[in-house]
């Protein structure tokens, strides 16, 4: 009878001593994840977190890859460095390892591998994991041509030159940095980045742009092209010549020289 229950006190505070041990000393990792995110170009700084289970499992060394190349790890403290990581820390269901990237752009864009070595139990076991960093942008859209001159009941055409950006882009239209109102499809014809007026009239003047904007980029975000003024120069039958050159005017003060010679000398 004292054999057994020593024997009974005895496992029971190996496991007590089981249980002290993996709580002070640390749990192997069970699972390690990293989070892909999403940016938007020219903000400030973006985050990939990269949690372990347990919490309280011990870290030895740890990296972060981009795209294979290793770009920080824990003994990097390189302060000219785009790249930042954070010390391990316990959240209330898991540890993490953060990498911080300062100054986004659009070349950030890549997969990214987090690389942590478990050390809780003496040995040093490397744990991996992979997430991907989106970055939204939009460039500026380029308005053709500079200025435009159109004979009233003529037709005028705008070229938006699409601009490069993610994720995919709306062209809107302003005239007088209001939103152009293209309802009327007799007047208006609207395909995407190019917009033609028909019938033109003297309210059609005025100073046009086109807006690019996207999921990331919109309202006050979207990208305003150049200004593009609209001129009218009356109606056809008035005789008025649209896109006339120094040339031609130059040639026709020449004819109207030879003209007056000629009826001089008769």
């Amino acid at each position: 009878m004292t054999i057994t229950r020593s024997w009974e006190w005895f496992s029971f505070c190996s496991l007590m001593l089981t249980v002290f041990l993996e709580y002070s000393v640390g749990q192997s990792i069970t699972k390690l994840t990293a989070e892909s995110q999403f940016a938007i170009e020219g903000q400030e700084t973006t985050t990939l977190p990269c949690y372990f289970i347990p919490t309280n499992a011990v870290i030895g060394k740890y990296y972060w890859k981009k795209n294979e190349t290793v770009i920080a790890t824990k003994d990097d403290s390189d302060a000219a460095s785009r790249y930042s990581l954070s010390d391990p820390k316990q959240g209330d269901t898991a540890g993490y390892v953060s990498l911080t990237i300062n100054a986004v752009s659009r070349r950030d864009e890549d997969s990214y591998t987090c690389g942590v070595n478990d050390e809780s139990t003496g040995a040093t076991i490397l744990f991996q994991t992979k997430c991907t960093l989106t970055v939204y942008y939009l460039e500026k859209p380029i308005l053709n041509p500079t200025q435009l001159f159109t004979n009233i009941g003529e037709t005028a055409t705008f070229t938006c030159t699409e601009p490069d950006g993610l994720p995919p882009i709306n062209i809107t239209w302003t005239k007088d940095d209001v939103i152009l109102d293209y309802s009327d499809t007799q007047k208006y014809r609207f395909f995407y980045a190019t917009l033609t007026i028909n019938r033109v009239d003297e309210e059609d003047e005025g100073v046009y742009q086109c807006k690019a904007e996207n999921a990331a980029y919109h309202g006050m975000q979207g990208k305003l092209s150049n200004n593009v003024t609209l001129i009218t120069l009356g109606s056809t039958s008035t005789g008025l010549v649209v896109g006339m050159t120094f040339v031609d005017v130059l040639i026709g003060f020449i004819i109207c020289l030879l003209v007056d010679f000629i009826i001089s000398k008769i």
